[in-house]
């Protein structure tokens, strides 16, 4: 897979077959690298993306200085990339032998959201909507839910 933000809206995009693709406002974290609009910022950011298995958990997180972190299985990779604009859109880009992800929800009421996305047979794009109990939660959620820079925005997900 691949993971990243994006500046544009997906109302009013059409997407690539790959956002690897991108050359404008996009931040992606492909293998162990972070690309910015097509061009790579590292080749050796953090943890390969490319040795995930079943449950292995994704994150992506923007904080309010604008600072851009991926999180796998929890651990916050570092910054990958600075100045990013207050009004970013995440993404997963599945190919090769990924077949579904999930993107999970957190909601207050105690109550997890989760849209599981898989290829069926046909090769068209099948989506799932559950609601279940909330998780234990993750180092994800309660170590970098503030620190000395204030508030984090709420885009994240794992």
């Amino acid at each position: 897979i691949e993971v990243g933000v994006t500046t544009h809206a997906p109302d009013r995009f059409e997407f690539p077959s790959t956002m690897t693709n991108m050359r404008s406002g996009t931040w992606i974290m492909s293998g162990e690298g972070v690309q910015q609009d097509g061009v790579a910022l590292s080749d050796d950011y953090g943890e390969t993306l490319d040795n995930l298995s079943v449950g292995d958990r994704v994150g992506v997180m923007r904080s309010s200085l604008g600072d851009l972190h991926f999180y796998i299985n929890g651990f916050d990779q570092g910054v990958a990339a600075t100045g990013l604009p207050s009004r970013v859109y995440a993404f997963i880009d599945i190919y090769g032998q990924c077949v579904q992800v999930s993107i999970i929800t957190p909601h207050s009421e105690g109550h997890i959201e989760r849209r599981s996305f898989t290829e069926s047979d046909d090769g068209d794009e099948e989506e799932v909507l559950t609601m279940s109990s909330r998780p234990e939660l993750s180092s994800i959620d309660s170590d970098s839910a503030a620190d000395d820079d204030g508030p984090e925005s709420p885009l994240r997900f794992h």
